[in-house]
């Protein structure tokens, strides 16, 4: 499955950008990191693509106390939709 984010931050786009850096290691457990993309939109949006999901995997990851807690002072919410190839 392949996902895009468009998240809406509390932040700046590059502070947001050092803690979704850091937080690689645990994204690569639920999707290809390899092929992740980034992209600013403007200086409170930025767009995430993810490539061959563990759907199960991400919501673990997005549901802990802990994943919020890191998140809350950057992020003001995840606008999440799912993507697929044009045939």
């Amino acid at each position: 499955m392949q996902v895009f984010v468009v998240a809406r931050l509390k932040s700046t786009f590059e502070e947001w950008k050092v803690l979704f850096d850091q937080d690689s290691k645990a994204r690569a457990a639920f999707c290809d990191e390899n092929q992740t993309l980034v992209g600013k939109v403007n200086e409170h949006k930025a767009t995430v693509a993810l490539f061959d999901v563990d759907m199960e995997g991400m919501g673990k990851h997005l549901g802990t106390p802990e994943f919020q807690k890191m998140i809350e002072p950057y992020v003001e919410g995840h606008d999440v939709y799912t993507m697929e190839p044009l045939g």
